[in-house]
C-alpha cells in the first residue's frame, strides 16, 4: 500500500477543515507515546470535526492572545522517510527507508499558525441526522 494511500483519507479531510478554528487542543501523555487531540470549532451549520494524532514528531503554534477565534486555511502533505522535512519546519534529515511516512498538517490564519508532524492521524466527523 502506498504512503499516499495510507494518508488519503486525512488529506481529503483536510479539505473539509477549511475555515474552522481550533476549539480545544490537548497534549496528553499516554503510555504508548505522545498524543494530541484537536477539536475544531464549526460555524454556519458545518459538522463538528476532530483529529486524533499519535506518534507525534513535531508541534508548534504561533498565536497572539486574543478573545477571537482564529480561522485557518489548512494544508496537509505526506513526508516520506527518504525526504527532508519541508521548508517552514525544523531541519530534519531524511531517515532512509527505515522510518514511517509522516503526515504534516499546517494551518494558517489571521491570528495564528499551526504545524503538526505525526505518523498516525485519525479524523473524526459528525454525521447529520
Amino acid at each position: 500500500m502506498s504512503d499516499d494511500h495510507v494518508f488519503a483519507s486525512v488529506l481529503a479531510a483536510v479539505e473539509a477543515f477549511q475555515g474552522y478554528g481550533i476549539e480545544r487542543l490537548s497534549l496528553p501523555l499516554i503510555e504508548s507515546g505522545d498524543a494530541m487531540e484537536i477539536s475544531l470549532l464549526p460555524f454556519s451549520g458545518r459538522p463538528w470535526m476532530a483529529s486524533s494524532i499519535r506518534d507525534l514528531r513535531f508541534f508548534a503554534m504561533d498565536r497572539e492572545p486574543r478573545d477571537e477565534i482564529a480561522f485557518f486555511d489548512f494544508t496537509a502533505l505526506v513526508i516520506k522517510p527518504h525526504e527532508a522535512w519541508p521548508a517552514g519546519l525544523p531541519a530534519h534529515p531524511p531517515s532512509g527507508t527505515d522510518g514511517p511516512s509522516l503526515s504534516w498538517l499546517h494551518g494558517d490564519g489571521p491570528t495564528a499558525s499551526f504545524d503538526v508532524v505525526a505518523a498516525v492521524v485519525q479524523v473524526l466527523t459528525e454525521f447529520g441526522p
